[in-house]
């Protein structure tokens, strides 16, 4: 009967679009990627691997690729480290909370969540895993545990309160390094003392492999890796020469091991001798990211799988010594971002979103500038990466060690689709397209003098196509200079670009040294449209408030003001730290995010007046009182989107992501790490697709996109649509409607004019749970979705159809 009701069907099913595959009310989370790879382990079907804490498998037999996520499995975020258990054949997973997974060959993940819900415990760090049979010990920064992982229990724990670095399991011994000494205890006894373990002597180390009985390779991560002898019967070891040095961890290869750094690998066998060594090939060495470089081999000596900056490969070497690398570098799909997605923008001019890298956005200081610049691009559903390399970009300044650093704000040009303003903290501002480098603004082409660096903090094109910037040149506070300019339109086009085609308005009481998270922002509303907005960030709370008469390069008629405390509707001084932020909604109306919650500057053009108010705006509380609190009040707001119903989207550094209405008074949503699929409560930054309903989040953990119930307005009804279509018996999710015009009023009816639902759509969409008015599912059939602007019943503007199957 299902078959023949899903045959008459096929006539009205529509096709879905790419921004509607995520359901309504549901969480995407992207993998993430970058050069800061962390282990990588060959298994006989999989080849498992951890970058920029995110863990992938490569499956060797069907030549694909697999990211986990919160959302599709794993039970924690961070992937600190993974083992990989050979005799049970299954992947013990660590993060950085201590919280553990075991992943199996068919995909079954199964949690191992007692050292991170221990209480009693302060540090637990997990450091080192060894394994016998099915149980696994752990080296851990409180001391370590033992789990029987066929039984899915602790069995053991010792809770020493010092920093176990290391374990190892040599023939009936138990092997452990704590607080730099090595202990050896019986295998068979109990272990939950320190006490009943013997000390050895001094050892630093990272991780330790036991190759025999009495035997062990251990590393100290830096300047050595070694054979080192054991005599139980004494209590004490001899250590052989260096064998390497720069070793991140040992791997068991086959019945050998396996140790390497980046330019070299070699095997050892039972007896700690090196019965091959392979140099890592040059051509798989990144010019930029050569130190970041990985490799294992469970199945042949002569075999290599290394992970790199490009992604996994693998190469081999012959009889003659020939490498062969017959299978290139690949990343896997998701962002490549470095530190996750501090900064996002919608391309005016492309439609396209725009994601970096961290600099200083949440710091107030100079914290993250080692970081190389991520530059991803997110583009009719694909994500590419246009991170541009060292050797594309023109590195002028000596103290970038000629590397091309985080960057800071961005923009896209609003006349030339694709091309990139971005900011940085040493090299002034580079135009880009396509990762590649198409001009450069620095000291010798901007009115700047060059000292120890020279940062642009901030930017944005105002409504006629004028460049502002905010940038400073230091070397210490005494000696730094601060730039507020202009390029006007016509000068950014020039082929050279000189210092004298800017204009340095120069604003009186405004910069600072510690400026490092600077916004600017050009309003872009009719009535404010003249009004670019500047704020110090963490320095003196300053916002730079200047009119700009729309008179391009003629300043002569411009006029500002510099505000470093406002004046609230209730006439109370408002002073935050820092001012992180700054959004435009559909009514012209400019909210601004600071360290203690939400204003709204109702006409920014009236700021420029020294009686300007600004409103803090207040939830009431609804309790039955009069009383009211102000929205995130004591809350660092990092980022604001206004989605296609006006409603905003409110980015906190500490307690997630919320969605207020469109005057802000009532709080409709807070997604944070207990209720979504939010990675961390630190959101960095927010975006609203303004051609979908897709929320876009970016944490220091990657991209994270929301399905929300507010699409885009049209025009009219002629692309009206609803899925999932038609909705099967196992689906429970939303019904949406999309396609609507604004505020149409929406009814869903059987065939014989009984109403099942009736509602507003918020922008162009309205969703509906698939119930009658007594909350239960309605019965298979055909139901008809009427919609109207007139709220007339009998005037309906279009007509689509769902079909429900149970």
């Amino acid at each position: 009967m299902i078959k023949k009701i899903l045959a008459a069907i096929t006539g009205i099913a529509i096709a879905f679009t790419a921004s509607s595959a995520t359901a309504v009310g549901d969480w995407n989370v992207h993998n993430n990627f970058s050069y800061d790879v962390t282990k990588i382990i060959e298994t006989p079907g999989k080849v498992y691997y951890v970058a920029e804490n995110n863990l992938f498998h490569y499956d060797k037999d069907v030549d694909e690729t697999y990211g986990y996520t919160i959302r599709n499995g794993l039970n924690d975020v961070v992937v600190k480290s993974i083992y990989y258990n050979t005799d049970a054949d299954y992947l013990l997973v660590v993060y950085q909370t201590g919280n553990i997974d075991l992943i199996y060959p068919d995909g079954e993940i199964v949690n191992m969540g007692d050292i991170a819900s221990a209480s009693q415990i302060a540090d637990k760090t997990v450091n080192d895993v060894a394994f016998s049979g099915d149980k696994a010990y752990i080296a851990a920064g409180f001391g370590i545990a033992v789990f029987d992982t066929a039984d899915k229990t602790i069995v053991e724990s010792g809770i020493f309160n010092r920093n176990v670095s290391a374990v190892t399991i040599a023939g009936d011994r138990l092997l452990m390094v704590c607080d730099g000494v090595l202990y050896h205890a019986p295998l068979s006894g109990r272990h939950n003392t320190l006490d009943r373990f013997t000390s050895m002597g001094e050892l630093k180390a990272i991780d330790l492999e036991a190759v025999s009985a009495d035997k062990v390779i251990y590393t100290d991560g830096a300047d050595i890796c070694a054979i080192i002898d054991l005599n139980f019967s004494n209590s004490t070891f001899t250590a052989r020469g260096r064998m390497s040095s720069l070793v991140p961890y040992i791997l068991k290869a086959g019945d050998k091991y396996l140790i390497h750094n980046y330019l070299s690998s070699q095997i050892v066998d039972e007896n700690g001798r090196i019965v091959s060594s392979m140099d890592t090939p040059p051509a798989i060495l990144s010019k930029d990211y050569r130190r970041y470089m990985k490799c294992h081999t469970a199945s042949d000596e002569n075999s290599r799988w290394y992970l790199s900056a490009d992604g996994v490969g693998h190469y081999t070497i012959g009889s003659d010594g020939k490498v062969t690398i017959d299978r290139q570098a690949s990343r896997p799909m998701g962002t490549y971002l470095k530190s996750g997605a501090w900064y996002m923008i919608y391309g005016e001019s492309s439609g396209d979103l725009y994601l970096s890298n961290s600099s200083f956005k949440n710091l107030p200081r100079m914290s993250t500038t080692d970081n190389h610049m991520s530059l991803n691009v997110l583009s009719d559903g694909f994500i590419k990466d246009i991170t541009p390399a060292n050797e594309d970009v023109t590195l002028n300044n000596p103290n970038s060690h000629e590397m091309l650093k985080a960057g800071f704000q961005m923009v896209e040009d609003p006349e030339e689709s694709g091309v990139i303003y971005i900011g940085t903290a040493f090299e002034g501002m580079y135009k880009l397209k396509d990762g590649k480098q198409v001009a450069k603004y620095d000291w010798n082409n901007m009115p700047a003098q060059f000292r120890y660096m020279f940062s642009v903090l901030g930017m944005s094109f105002d409504a006629y196509c004028n460049l502002w910037i905010y940038a400073k040149s230091i070397r210490v506070a005494e000696d730094s200079e601060y730039l507020v300019a202009v390029l006007p339109a016509a000068k950014r086009k020039l082929d050279n670009v000189t210092a004298s085609d800017w204009i340095n308005l120069n604003p009186r009481n405004f910069g600072h040294t510690d400026t490092f998270a600077a916004v600017v922002y050009a309003c872009r509303a009719e009535k404010s449209k003249n009004i670019v907005m500047i704020t110090d960030g963490w320095a003196e709370n300053k916002l730079l408030v200047y009119n700009s008469a729309g008179t391009g390069e003629t300043v002569s008629d411009d006029t500002y003001r510099v505000w470093n405390s406002l004046t609230d509707q209730d006439g109370k001084s408002f002073g935050p730290s820092r001012i992180a932020s700054f959004a435009e909604d559909k009514d012209g109306k400019l909210w601004v995010g600071t360290a203690d919650g939400v204003i709204i500057i109702h006409d920014p053009v009236k700021m420029l007046d020294a009686s300007a108010t600004i409103e803090r705006v207040k939830v009431p509380r609804n309790d039955g009182t009069q009383y009211a609190d102000y929205l995130l009040d004591g809350q660092l707001v990092t980022s604001i989107a206004v989605d296609n119903a006006n409603r905003k989207w409110l980015a906190t550094a500490s307690s997630g992501l919320y969605l207020v209405s469109a005057d802000g008074k009532e709080i409709l949503e807070n997604f944070n790490v207990d209720n979504s699929y939010l990675p961390t409560n630190e959101i960095l930054s927010v975006a609203c697709d303004p051609k979908s309903n897709i929320v876009y989040v970016g944490t220091r953990y990657g991209l994270a996109e929301y399905s929300s119930d507010a699409s885009p307005a049209a025009g009219d009804y002629s692309e009206i649509y609803a899925y999932p279509n038609p909705v099967r018996p196992d689906y429970g999710g939303w019904i949406t409607v999309t396609g609507l015009m604004d505020g149409s009023l929406v009814k869903i009816a059987d065939a014989a004019g009984n109403v099942f639902f009736q509602g507003r759509a918020e922008g162009g969409m309205i969703t509906w749970d698939g119930c009658n008015g007594a909350g239960q599912r309605v019965k298979t059939g055909v139901y008809y979705v009427f919609a109207s602007q007139s709220g007339d019943s009998g005037s309906s503007g279009a007509v689509t159809k769902i079909m429900v199957v149970n």
